[in-house]
């Protein structure tokens, strides 16, 4: 299901939210504070990153521009005016590695394959308890043996 905000939607999320990218999620940071604890993570090179909740793309964009071509990234959101106009701005960055898709994170089946790494930065406060039980389930379920995932 595919859903622009109706004006049942909480003010809050009829908003365009366009977060600056986080350092703290870029999966090179995510790889060295899993080595230091003593982890394998797996590669940027071809790795598969999900960000669930992407909005307008502010923080997966940065992220695919300074990833190897070789690593896919996809960015998940329930509206679509915000996914739409987050891969506008990705293909005018002239990104390759970077796909938007308006979807929940109830319907990430119709993604598929598992990923190396699953950001859901300032997410979980957002959203009902139902998508919160998703997004634990969805790391469950398709993260990759040495995947990372980063919830806050």
């Amino acid at each position: 299901m595919t859903s622009s905000p109706t004006h049942d939607t909480p003010i809050e999320w009829r908003l365009h939210y366009d977060a600056p990218c986080s350092l703290y999620t870029h999966p090179a940071e995510l790889a060295a504070v899993a080595k230091l604890a003593g982890h394998t993570p797996p590669p940027l090179e071809g790795a598969r990153v999900l960000e669930v909740g992407c909005a307008l793309g502010g923080n997966l964009s940065p992220i695919a521009a300074t990833l190897p071509s070789s690593a896919t990234l996809i960015g998940v959101d329930p509206f679509v005016e915000q996914i739409e106009q987050a891969q506008r701005r990705a293909e005018q960055m002239g990104l390759t590695n970077v796909t938007y898709l308006p979807l929940g994170v109830e319907e990430l089946d119709q993604v598929e394959g598992a990923f190396d790494y699953i950001i859901c930065h300032g997410l979980l406060s957002w959203i009902p308890q139902e998508a919160q039980l998703a997004t634990f389930e969805l790391c469950a379920r398709r993260l990759s043996p040495q995947g990372v995932a980063y919830i806050s």
